[in-house]
């Protein structure tokens, strides 16, 4: 994927899994206005500082950024009170994922945008929004969870059919729209996402199995 500015940009096929599991995880696009390029804010806890600086050092020969991660006042369930954001300059490319995420103004999830995803992608996803958890104090038992509250209920849906017609995963959709992987299936899923995962050390909690399903 290549578009012209003043600034020159060209993407791997790598750097869009990255950017499609970052949009579909935490992180946000924005525009200006209608005349306006779309812009890429990427925002994580303290502790995740290692994981915001992967992502820049991934997507750094793209020349997205403004500059290198920056420290920001914030305040996250863990307790902690600084957070570490990533600006991106306003692109011509980040507006072609704006068009695909944002067709209407807010954020969405599609089977087309889902087509593109492969097992890099999803790492990214799952490190942004996943976590691994069991119940009833069996370690055997450990699950996958998948936060994808953000999204409606029939893109939950959407989510879960082509989990299953792609990969044979089928995830029961939670009360609160988060997706519950089987136990069999959580641990095709984490041999899958372990290879990416594990390049980011703060991540590798999330390979751990828990009791608390904490993100």
């Amino acid at each position: 994927m290549r578009t012209n500015n003043n600034i020159k940009t060209e993407i791997t096929p790598d750097q869009h899994q990255i950017i499609l599991g970052t949009i579909l995880g935490d992180s946000s696009l924005s525009m200006r206005s209608e005349n306006a390029n779309a812009s890429l804010r990427i925002k994580h806890c303290d502790k995740d500082k290692d994981y915001v600086s992967w992502k820049y050092e991934e997507l750094k020969s793209a020349k997205l950024f403004i500059s290198s991660p920056k420290a920001r006042p914030g305040r996250y369930k863990t307790g902690t009170t600084r957070s570490w954001l990533l600006c991106s300059r306003h692109l011509p490319l980040l507006t072609e994922y704006y068009k695909l995420f944002y067709p209407n103004g807010i954020k969405v999830v599609t089977e087309g945008i889902l087509r593109e995803l492969n097992w890099l992608g999803i790492a990214v996803w799952y490190m942004d929004d996943g976590s691994r958890q069991h119940s009833h104090r069996r370690v055997e038992r450990s699950r996958v969870r998948l936060a994808v509250m953000g999204f409606t209920l029939v893109e939950v849906g959407v989510i879960r059919r082509w989990f299953w017609d792609r990969y044979q995963l089928l995830p029961t959709v939670l009360a609160n729209k988060g997706l519950l992987f089987k136990v069999k299936d959580s641990r095709k899923f984490l041999d899958s996402v372990s290879p990416y995962v594990e390049q980011v050390p703060c991540m590798r909690r999330k390979l751990e199995e828990r009791r608390s399903g904490s993100l």
